[in-house]
């Protein structure tokens, strides 16, 4: 069981759509604001929410994996694009709008 003093960790993967490449960041809690990384707390420390759809991701649809650790706990969760619970939604698209901008940075260089 993690305890409080444990950093929490999240790992973002986006794949699929148009883009042949994965899109992919690693966060941690420090570099979350503190409304987020309650929200991934939460997260983790809740039931798996149900998706919208099947877990099944198909044609171009865009699939999110996400990983968050705190200490020995651990939970991945598997989206489709159109299937991200509504309690996760914000926090996705700041996860995604992240993974982007580090994308876009890399690519400067």
């Amino acid at each position: 069981m993690a305890s409080s003093s444990d950093d929490l960790h999240v790992s973002f993967k986006r794949t699929g759509g148009w883009s042949p490449r994965a899109l992919e960041l690693e966060v941690d809690e420090r570099d979350l604001s503190p409304e987020e990384a309650a929200g991934w707390k939460q997260a983790l420390a809740s039931e798996p929410p149900p998706a919208a759809g099947g877990a099944e991701v198909g044609g171009d649809q865009q699939q999110y994996d996400i990983t968050v650790r705190r200490g020995d706990e651990a939970r991945t969760m598997r989206f489709g694009e159109f299937d991200v619970p509504v309690q996760l939604t914000d926090l996705v698209r700041r996860l995604e709008r992240r993974a982007e901008e580090q994308a876009r940075e890399r690519r400067r260089r």
